[in-house]
């Protein structure tokens, strides 16, 4: 699992909480987080963290969620979907956010079938949609939202 936090512009990262809470502390991201230049920089950030700290590795082993999104490839030519994982492991985002007063867009037993042939990226609020990307960015294939699973 990445743990990988953007908050006001900040990117944080988290590594042992034993010896410091905070490895990554804040830097300026790009207005507009979105363009190639931040992707990029969020790209170059994720790969050093993954080179420099001792949680922020790859994870093969890592058990994965019962259900997680498949984002397709980087370039996007595949529409995300939700795959049932059984006895997959491997490394996977997650996405940490505020339902609020209306839940945008959730999984039921009517809806099951339909998220595993597909997700049409339009169907998604903005920010599952820029989760998705930023998963793409990263090289991270499954994503893990709470509502969808």
């Amino acid at each position: 699992m990445v743990l990988v936090r953007v908050e006001k512009r900040t990117l944080i990262c988290k590594d042992d909480p034993l010896q410091s809470p905070v490895l990554c502390t804040g830097k300026p991201v790009d207005p507009d987080g979105r363009s190639s230049g931040a992707m990029r920089r969020v790209r170059d950030w994720f790969d050093k963290c993954r080179e420099t700290h001792s949680l922020c590795g790859h994870g093969q082993d890592n058990a994965m969620p019962k259900r997680v999104i498949d984002v397709g490839p980087a370039d996007g030519t595949c529409e995300p979907r939700l795959v049932e994982t059984q006895t997959m492991r491997g490394d996977w985002c997650t996405l940490s956010h505020t339902w609020g007063s209306k839940v945008a867009l959730t999984t039921t037993r009517a809806t099951l079938q339909d998220r595993i042939r597909g997700i049409a990226m339009s169907d998604l609020p903005l920010t599952f949609q820029d989760a998705v990307i930023i998963s793409r960015v990263l090289g991270v294939r499954y994503l893990w939202i709470d509502s969808l699973w």
